[in-house]
């Protein structure tokens, strides 16, 4: 086996004593399909993500490696063939192998057979309320709007709060409804106050509508209640960074102040037109 970094190597070596103790374990095989793909051996790749998908035949994570692997290939009807038998035997269980089948088919820019999965799926567990929030993503991606509305209400209560007003604030997003997105994500935001995409879109939204000092005083409210949350730190100084403004030095000796081996904060620090020779990080980081 020619790969090419020792690292991959130890990898490899690693794995493969891990498979002689088990030799179904999908993570330990996925692994070392990886390093025989880095090392241009597809077909040998190609044989261990199988394995790893039967192995762990209820991981969406490894059916999706295989039908990739099989893409690569131009063995897309093969992938496609086993995602299929995949929903024969596991879609009376859970709506995830239907939605990973209609996410690759997705991927191959056939929207409407997705649909048809869909709408399949949905025939075996019509109250199943994920595979209404796909379908009405599947919609949105096309952009019919009033059909991903229509299909998002009937969801309502079908599935976790967070999940429903998250897509309702990507719909609202999309079609330009910004006060209505903005509102979603403030809901999402109440459930899940931690979640940085939720973060990060609600901050793009208020710069968008009312200003970017007003979007930099949300994120210095966010950081302020989560002092220690680096993701949020690391949002707050890049949008001190994209308003142009060099004074994103208090945001990150706080950051330092939790962390002082954040390396991402000593990077963003050597960009402040200042001297450190005497710096003293603080022993508060919010008051």
């Amino acid at each position: 086996l020619h790969v090419r970094s020792r690292r991959q190597r130890q990898m490899c070596i690693r794995d493969s004593h891990l498979l002689r103790r088990n030799p179904r374990d999908a993570q330990s095989l996925t692994t070392l399909a990886d390093c025989l793909a880095a090392a241009d051996q597809p077909d040998l790749a190609l044989d261990l993500y199988r394995f790893a998908a039967c192995s762990a035949d209820h991981n969406e994570i490894c059916a999706a490696n295989y039908f990739s692997s099989c893409r690569q290939l131009s063995r897309t009807s093969e992938g496609l063939d086993f995602l299929r038998r995949r929903t024969a035997t596991l879609g009376h269980l859970s709506a995830a192998p239907w939605i990973t089948l209609a996410d690759s088919l997705t991927e191959l820019l056939r929207h409407s057979e997705a649909l048809d999965v869909i709408s399949e799926a949905r025939r075996h567990r019509p109250n199943d309320g994920q595979l209404l929030l796909h379908e009405a993503a599947l919609h949105r991606a096309q952009g019919n709007f009033d059909d991903a509305s229509r299909i998002l209400s009937s969801a309502w209560r079908m599935v976790p709060d967070q999940d429903w007003h998250r897509h309702a604030a990507t719909l609202a997003q999309i079609r330009g409804d910004a006060p209505a997105a903005i509102s979603s994500w403030l809901k999402v935001l109440a459930i899940e106050p931690l979640s940085i995409p939720a973060h990060e879109n609600l901050v793009s939204l208020t710069a968008e509508t009312s200003g970017i000092p007003a979007a930099l005083d949300l994120l210095d409210s966010a950081c302020r209640r989560f002092p220690w949350h680096m993701g949020l730190a690391r949002l707050h100084v890049s949008w001190l960074r994209r308003d142009n403004r060099t004074d994103a030095e208090p945001a990150l000796l706080r950051m330092l102040a939790h962390n002082p081996a954040d390396d991402w904060a000593w990077r963003e620090m050597a960009l402040e037109p200042v001297s450190y020779t005497h710096l003293t990080l603080p022993t508060t980081p919010y008051v």
